[in-house]
């Protein structure tokens, strides 16, 4: 009986570890996100079934913006108070950021430019940014309005980059977060959601330095908020 009892227990142990070990966390060690003020507000995200709480290592680095600085921040996660099903939320030091950006090695602590916030992108109103000499203007076409098809165009002088294209949407989103000098080399950088469905909103760091040739800006850090 024993024998049989102490077998039961070793199994259903190693199912639990191998569960545990199979299960996936909210985000890997290395990975690179950003959250926006708009989400950090209301301070309740999503995860999937099971998935766990991240543990930071020491390569993991958070930052954040704050008005016209970056400076380095401290990101607990914990549950959502009042607990909300697959919620989570972030303890945040010092609190309330513009951005908060995970794993971004270009970022520096020191002042940072700020060029606009919080600006809707429509087909009739395109946005447009001035930095030191340079102008960017950013456009929203609608390619397909029938399928609610959207191509997002970013210009600056001779050199014009495709952010998004996509044919078909389900009342897309667009809209830009945060725009400046984020990286300190005199061009733009955003943070935008560029979304396909309304209900799943990637919220991305677009940064200057990372561009490839012939382009502006090269994409560094996402987050999705939704489904």
């Amino acid at each position: 009986m024993r024998a049989r009892l102490r077998s039961f227990l070793v199994g259903a142990a190693g199912l639990a570890l191998g569960v545990w070990a199979g299960a996936e966390s909210l985000w890997e060690p290395g990975e690179s996100l950003v959250f926006v003020a708009e989400d950090l507000a209301s301070n309740v995200f999503y995860r999937s079934p099971g998935e766990l709480f991240p543990e930071d290592g020491p390569q993991d680095r958070w930052m954040g913006l704050y008005g016209e600085r970056l400076t380095v921040a401290r990101v607990a996660v914990r549950d959502t108070q009042p607990p909300v099903d697959d919620g989570f939320a972030l303890d945040i030091s010092p609190d309330r950021p513009d951005l908060l950006i995970r794993n971004v090695p270009r970022l520096r602590v020191g002042p940072v430019a700020v060029a606009g916030r919080d600006l809707d992108l429509t087909p009739e109103s395109p946005l447009r940014f001035s930095l030191g000499k340079r102008a960017y203007e950013l456009t929203l076409e609608a390619t397909n309005p029938e399928n609610a098809g959207r191509r997002v165009v970013l210009r600056e002088g001779g050199t014009v980059q495709i952010l998004y294209d996509e044919a078909e949407g389900d009342e897309p989103q667009f809209r830009v977060h945060w725009a400046g000098d984020l990286d300190g080399d005199g061009r733009l950088d955003m943070a935008a959601t560029f979304a396909r469905k309304y209900s799943a909103l990637p919220r991305t760091l677009w940064l200057s330095g990372t561009a490839r040739r012939r382009s502006l800006v090269g994409a560094v850090a996402t987050f999705t908020v939704g489904c």
